[in-house]
């Protein structure tokens, strides 16, 4: 006896937007910041960095980036 009801004809969710940080548009000595202030400058910044690492495994190994956190929020560089 199975404890979860098998259901037909429920879509999945849509796909996870990639570019909700616009990583490929940056070229080398140009940042962006993300804003954010207080409690969520932690999580965001954990959020940025995971976010950073992903897009270089996937699209662009050979590029290097810095994260740093200010009092505005988290400021991303593309370096290389």
């Amino acid at each position: 006896m199975s404890m979860f009801a098998i259901e037909t004809d429920v879509p999945p969710p849509a796909a996870r937007n990639n570019h909700v940080y616009g990583f490929e548009r940056l070229q080398v000595g140009e940042s962006f910041l993300v804003p954010c202030e207080g409690a969520e400058l932690t999580a965001t910044g954990q959020r940025v960095r995971w976010a950073v690492k992903s897009y270089r495994k996937r699209n662009a190994p050979e590029t290097r980036w810095r994260t740093k956190a200010s009092s505005k929020g988290i400021r991303v560089w593309r370096v290389e």
